[in-house]
């Protein structure tokens, strides 16, 4: 299905992005179609979609592989290693592989937040969908644009609501997520674009939650309702469609460092 999704000609909030931030321009065109194998099964295992995971039991290969030859070190290296997993990704082929310690992972955060009570109430709605694709066309700024996108979680338009989970290495304060989503990771311009992919599929505005999550001890986390940034984000999108027509970034007009600080100025008082 991701296959599916990237092979598909349209606008995505990835796309938007690299158009804002300006890497070289020919390189906008790709998309980032291979997610984090922790990201994809935590997302999935978060929609409750357990039937879209096969867990690889990765330290029985590893103990096979050694048993087979007792003086290899790093047996994860080894063509029969590869070859065991190789096999084991053909037999689930469409499903998320994560291996046993990583399934483990995954699920001590998966449980941790279905705890919080906001959380637990939404991904309880009837009608509740994982990774659900959006398709559909877009007018914006007096343009007509292909769009899509896939979200974390929606629920139906009866209770609307978009729920996207971001891992973070740093604690999440409202400081350093404030910096991620509006500098480092422009955050913003996925939370209006979902908002307008949802708003033109069903004619509802949606709520929208975003959970920043540290993968690692002491697991803290920060939900943050992205409604606060959808002008930023707006704001971010139509530059993003200039930059699209003109064949310009911040970085072909200003150079990395100095487009980078334009564009810290420019966002700071919105």
């Amino acid at each position: 299905m991701q296959e599916d999704y990237f092979a598909v000609e349209a606008h995505s909030a990835s796309r938007l992005k690299r158009y804002l931030k300006g890497v070289k321009f020919g390189e906008l065109e790709v998309e980032e179609t291979a997610a984090m194998t922790f990201g994809s099964v935590f997302h999935t295992l978060m929609a409750g979609e357990h039937h879209k995971i096969a867990v690889f039991k990765d330290d029985v290969a590893c103990r096979w592989v050694c048993r087979k030859d007792p003086k290899i070190k790093t047996p994860r290296a080894t063509n029969a290693y590869k070859a065991i997993k190789a096999a084991f990704e053909s037999r689930n082929g469409g499903k998320h592989i994560a291996t046993d310690s990583d399934f483990a992972h995954v699920k001590k955060l998966r449980d941790m937040l279905y705890a919080d009570p906001t959380v637990s109430r939404i991904v309880n709605l009837d009608g509740v969908e994982g990774e659900k694709e959006f398709y559909t066309k877009i007018e914006i700024f007096g343009k007509t644009l292909k769009a899509k996108g896939k979200m974390d979680l929606v629920t139906t338009p009866a209770n609307p609501w978009i729920l996207d989970w971001k891992k973070v290495a740093v604690e999440p304060t409202p400081r350093n997520i404030r910096n991620r989503i509006m500098y480092q990771f422009h955050d913003d311009i996925q939370a209006a674009w979902y908002k307008l992919l949802y708003e033109a599929t069903y004619n509802v505005t949606p709520a929208l939650l975003w959970c920043f999550i540290m993968d690692k001890p002491p697991y803290e986390y920060l939900m943050v309702d992205m409604s606060d940034f959808i002008e930023s984000g707006m704001e971010k999108i139509f530059k993003s469609i200039h930059n699209m027509e003109t064949r310009q970034t911040f970085r072909t007009m200003y150079g990395d460092e100095y487009g980078i600080c334009r564009l810290k100025r420019e966002f700071n008082e919105l």
